[in-house]
């Protein structure tokens, strides 16, 4: 599914913006946004994916930690990319969008890099994922853990996505009036 987006938003960021607003300004703006955090959508579904089976491990320190990093590493990368800081270049929003996919990688790899360093849940190997020797046992008390939760951030995201778009149309109304 995060595929699906990533090649949406890298073919079609403008027609995928207008979904939220109808205004041509905001529009072209958030498509300079919506290419460079496309290729982030990737590893924010494994950060998610293994920062939910480890919480429901009670393993809760390593996301909330791999977490705040990542945000002081976006907040900084967006001052130094938004305003071209220290040679950097000057990419006003789309350094924003660039900010954000380094953070969102940076998180992922360090999360699966301590994930299986220390063998926990979820460090399954190539083999077993092909083959669901070790992955099939764990499958059922994972899913059962992890789909009230998937269930209500799946409802959380369709009604914030709804929220933005709805906010989005009625900012243009008013500015119409």
């Amino acid at each position: 599914m995060a595929m699906f987006f990533v090649v949406i938003s890298l073919i079609f960021p403008i027609w995928s913006m207008g979904l939220f607003t109808a205004d041509k300004a905001v529009i072209i703006v958030g498509a300079r946004y919506h290419r460079f955090l496309a290729l982030g959508y990737l590893p924010f579904v494994l950060t998610m994916m293994y920062s939910t089976i480890l919480r429901n491990a009670k393993i809760v320190k390593l996301p909330l930690f791999a977490g705040m990093a990542a945000v002081v590493l976006n907040a900084t990368l967006n001052f130094l990319l938004i305003f071209g800081i220290f040679g950097l270049p000057k990419m006003g929003v789309a350094g924003a969008g660039l900010a954000t996919t380094i953070s969102q990688f940076a998180e992922a790899f360090f999360l699966l890099m301590v994930v299986y360093r220390k063998h926990l849940i979820g460090a399954y190997s190539l083999r077993e994922l092909l083959t669901f020797t070790k992955f099939d046992a764990d499958l059922r008390l994972l899913w059962a853990l992890t789909l009230p939760l998937l269930v209500e951030m799946l409802s959380f995201i369709l009604a914030d996505t709804v929220d933005n778009a709805i906010y989005g149309f009625m900012g243009q109304h008013r500015r119409l009036q």
